[in-house]
């Protein structure tokens, strides 16, 4: 049985359409709660995919102006998921399997410049690294895989029906992104900005 809620949102530069006309506890949660959103631009084909503890300002944020992603994507719509199983570790793990399963779902993969059914997936980096916690795999199997199968590919937000057809796929089977460690993350950034260098012991 699925533990999540989500809503899907028209924006127009920068602003949510119809908010005013939400329920009130609707606008709390969007205001108050821990979630995950989906950006995506229907014509720019742009993809963001973030988490949050507050969606309201974080969409605010965004559309400052001082992000330069964002000024160019043209979003017109968001999904904003809710689950009574968010938290900070939580958040992180199911931004990471975002993140890893849009990837997937696009044949002609690359990495920070993603295909997903011809929209460019722009996030900069591949989300937080996660440590693990109580309760992955109920969040996984009941947050995640229905949120995927009921929600997202119906609505055309992606192309594979299941995430079991995209966890055979090579680049789930075997991606690194979604078990790295904060230590193994650390150790990656500094080989990357020390390429010229011997570091061995």
């Amino acid at each position: 049985m699925a533990k999540y809620f989500c809503v899907t949102l028209s924006i127009r530069k920068g602003n949510i359409q119809g908010l005013d006309s939400l329920r009130e506890s609707l606008k709390n949660a969007l205001m108050n709660n821990e979630a995950i959103y989906i950006y995506r631009g229907v014509q720019s084909k742009k993809v963001y995919i973030g988490q949050t503890k507050h969606f309201l300002t974080r969409n605010k944020e965004h559309f400052s102006g001082n992000e330069k992603k964002f000024n160019k994507a043209n979003f017109n719509k968001v999904i904003v998921l809710f689950s009574a199983y968010f938290n900070g570790s939580a958040l992180d793990d199911v931004e990471n399997q975002l993140i890893t399963f849009f990837t997937a779902d696009n044949p002609g993969t690359q990495k920070q410049s993603v295909q997903f059914n011809s929209d460019d997936v722009i996030n900069l980096t591949n989300g937080n690294s996660i440590t693990e916690y109580r309760g992955r795999e109920r969040i996984s199997t009941e947050v995640v895989l229905p949120f995927w199968e009921n929600e997202l590919f119906p609505n055309g937000w992606v192309n594979t029906p299941t995430i079991e057809k995209l966890r055979t796929q090579e680049l789930v089977k075997y991606s690194p992104i979604k078990s790295l460690t904060k230590q193994q993350n650390d150790l990656i950034d500094e080989v990357i900005d020390n390429q010229n260098q011997n570091l061995r012991a």
